[in-house]
């Protein structure tokens, strides 16, 4: 994808590439009750070889139907050890609104395209329930389902498994497959004892974008917890 170069001055390296939307790998999405933060690329952009990403011209922003101002286009503020290391202000947008209740969509939009996310309900809470009902006890590689609530996270949010030991050591589970609200997976092979298994769906699904997007919100835990027991 064609990208426009800056540099500070003829004969200077280039410190700063006009990026198109889809081409940033990383969207970094915060919810408060007092507004919502997106950050395009690394949020911490230090001491980088490559030249520091400015956004187009023309991106401009909704969220559910607001726009969304550009607080930051992206910019190169000094070198680091040397000319090879650069440090930027990654492009951010933020605007002040209360938070939505239920489904919300974000949209940003330049010449080259666009990128929709579906951010999930901020205002529900997240449970898990055993299916069919019963001891939350399992062999290792046990097959394990569980229903999800609110079952629309699933469709706009990537779950991620994992078992944690009393010393706070994860392993991830095996399988995982979505049907609806229900999330099945295998449990690892861990040694016997007690864990806690734990879901968290903080990764956001933003249509075909092959763009990573994390989401955080103060407003609600995007996970939740269960004490469990693994046997041999």
């Amino acid at each position: 994808m064609a990208v426009m170069v800056v540099g500070i001055g003829c004969g200077s390296p280039v410190t700063e590439v006009v990026t198109p939307i889809g081409a940033f790998p990383e969207l970094h999405l915060e919810m408060t009750a007092n507004g919502l933060t997106a950050i395009l690329g690394d949020e911490h952009m230090l001491d980088q070889p490559d030249p520091c990403p400015v956004v187009q011209p023309d991106l401009v922003a909704h969220f559910d139907g607001v726009e969304v101002p550009i607080v930051e286009r992206g910019a190169f503020i000094e070198y680091g050890f040397d000319e090879y290391e650069l440090h930027c202000a990654p492009p951010r947008l933020h605007v002040e609104t209360a938070p939505p209740y239920g489904l919300a969509r974000l949209e940003l939009h330049d010449a080259s395209g666009t990128v929709t996310c579906v951010l999930p309900d901020l205002a529900a809470t997240r449970a898990l329930a055993l299916v069919p009902p019963g001891p939350w006890a399992f062999r290792q590689g046990k097959l394990v389902t569980v229903q999800w609530s609110p079952a629309s996270d699933l469709a706009v949010l990537a779950p991620q498994i994992r078992v944690r030991d009393s010393r706070g050591n994860r392993t991830s589970a095996e399988g995982l497959t979505i049907d609806d609200d229900r999330l099945t997976f295998r449990t690892p092979t861990v040694a016997p004892g007690p864990y806690d298994l734990e879901i968290s769906l903080h990764g956001l699904r933003c249509g075909a974008s092959p763009m990573l997007v994390e989401l955080s919100s103060m407003l609600t835990k995007l996970e939740a917890s269960q004490p469990i027991t693994i046997a041999l």
